[in-house]
């Protein structure tokens, strides 16, 4: 390759991202390469740094990365990319607030930042040839001291509460013209705009003068005595007072809603409007196999989260009907959004389209095995998914569903008792009336919408105490089984022996149809 790779910049690259970058940088370019670009002052710094900080989940993110800037070395270390080219001037237009939006800086919306750190930060970007606003203080022997309120350049900044001061020498002044174009000596007070000539960072001094020799030419005719209405829109925008947010304040501006602000503010940063990359290879489209499929899934899951979050919103206000339109719309964007498959799995199961609402589990839990309210919502409705297999006598897929429950929730009890009351069922024949055992007792339906209301507040991220049943519990007493009566009075009298055990088994049989009625009627 013909191109020279900048070499100081590599050095930076392989200091952030560690050995694991030289490794990469090596097997793709030969194990010499570095040396012949003359890569110097490589100590890895930086990311011993950032290691502890570095999880090992996204190891693999980080190799592709490593692999992606070792094989495009030629276009992002390109020396001639990276030179900085001076972005062309263009004259300010005097409409300029409705070419596009002039905004506030964004350090005056927040309040809280310290008033030492602005200062250093100000001093840190304020160079030869800025514009400083502000006012004439004090008369000096050489000139004039000016408290600064504005700076105007590559930056722009509201200085008025920071104690910042510039000196302007007699030879850098010019005469001061008021509205009548009389000519006047300044005066304290005097409102002025200077061009920065000179600035001392360690003692935090500003030289400025007023003759346009560093400034941009067709700022020279800011320069001197100026009043109020001459200072800069977004400073008066401050004076007045501010009381909204930033957003608020760009989205009402004029210059916002300017359906050609994009395509001037490109000619004011020099950018084109054709390609929107200066490296060739970013011009065009990828190939699908080199996309990274975590950083797809990654934005897919942010903006499906919202349509989520609007599912919630609706299902809180009663609205089922929109609170599904929002979570498919969600399941559309990442259709393997854990969260949009399980709250939409409990809308569902609170519905009782139970068998939509197991396939909506089964989804979340192929994503997550240990998603805690999957499991837990899965086994609930399959308990209720029994029973209406059980309200139309079909025993063994009521089994078969009960049985999986147990294989989510080993120790549910209802799902055993069921699975024990049906054996038995079977095991007694069904010539016996079966009597019809409810679908969802009122109880159980208010626990599934129990259980959907406790995920849609876990989603929201509130901690919310849930209100616990209250259950009368009665005092467990020991069965009488009629076995043991039988059994005595079997002893009794060997003449009654088959009778009685007749009479004890109908007599177990009955005990265990009320039992389980008592559980599915809790």
């Amino acid at each position: 390759m013909d191109n020279v790779l900048d070499s100081a910049l590599i050095a930076r690259s392989l200091n952030y991202h560690g050995q694991q970058l030289k490794k990469a940088w090596e097997s793709e370019r030969g194990e010499h390469d570095l040396q012949r670009l003359s890569v110097e002052n490589v100590d890895f710094a930086v990311f011993q740094e950032r290691q502890k900080y570095l999880g090992f989940q996204d190891r693999g993110k980080r190799l592709k990365l490593h692999q992606f800037i070792s094989k495009n070395a030629n276009v992002l270390f390109d020396e001639v990319l990276n030179v900085r080219v001076p972005l062309p001037k263009t004259p300010q237009s005097p409409v300029g607030g409705e070419l596009c939006a002039e905004m506030p800086p964004y350090d005056v919306f927040a309040a809280d930042i310290d008033k030492k750190d602005r200062t250093e930060h100000f001093f840190a970007c304020v160079k030869q040839g800025d514009l400083i606003y502000g006012s004439l203080t004090t008369k000096l022997s050489t000139g004039y001291l000016m408290k600064v309120v504005y700076s105007e350049g590559e930056t722009t900044r509201i200085v008025a509460d920071l104690s910042i001061k510039a000196i302007i020498h007699s030879v850098n002044l010019i005469p001061a013209m008021d509205k009548k174009n009389v000519t006047r000596p300044f005066l304290i007070n005097d409102l002025v705009c200077a061009e920065v000539l000179e600035v001392v960072t360690s003692s935090e001094k500003i030289y400025a003068g007023m003759k346009g020799d560093t400034c941009d030419p067709s700022s020279r005719s800011k320069l001197g005595l100026i009043h109020s209405e001459d200072l800069p829109p977004s400073y008066r925008m401050w004076l007045e007072g501010i009381t909204e947010t930033y957003d608020e304040v760009l989205n009402n501006s004029v210059g916002f809603q300017n359906p050609g602000n994009i395509k001037h503010l490109s000619q004011e940063l020099g950018l084109g409007n054709q390609q929107y990359s200066n490296f060739p290879v970013l011009r065009f489209g990828f190939p699908t196999e080199e996309c990274a499929a975590e950083l797809r899934q990654a934005q897919s899951s942010k903006w499906a989260y919202r349509s989520v979050s609007d599912g919630i919103a609706h299902f809180k206000a009663g609205r089922h009907t929109e609170a599904f339109q929002c979570l498919n719309k969600a399941l559309t964007i990442d259709a393997n959004n854990i969260e949009a498959l399980v709250a939409r799995g409990a809308l569902y199961a609170n519905g009782g389209t139970f068998k939509k609402a197991i396939e909506d589990f089964d989804a979340a839990l192929k994503i997550n095995a240990n998603h805690q309210n999957a499991r837990k919502y899965l086994a609930e409705t399959l308990v209720a998914y029994g029973r209406s297999f059980e309200d139309e006598s079909k025993w063994d897929e009521a089994l078969t569903a009960y049985e999986r429950c147990l294989s989510i929730i080993p120790f549910h009890e209802e799902a055993k008792n069921s699975i024990e009351y049906i054996k038995n069922k079977q095991g007694l024949g069904r010539t016996n009336e079966v009597e019809t055992i409810p679908l969802i007792t009122p109880i159980k339906a208010q626990g599934v919408k129990e259980a959907l209301k406790h995920l849609l507040v876990q989603h929201d991220g509130t901690k919310t105490n849930k209100k616990k049943k209250k259950k009368e519990k009665k005092p467990k007493h020991k069965k009488a089984r009629s076995r043991s009566s039988s059994s005595s009075s079997s002893s009794s009298s060997s003449s009654s022996s088959s009778s009685s055990s007749s009479s004890s088994d109908s007599s177990s049989a009955s005990s265990q149809d009320s039992h389980h009625k008592k559980k599915h009627k809790r």
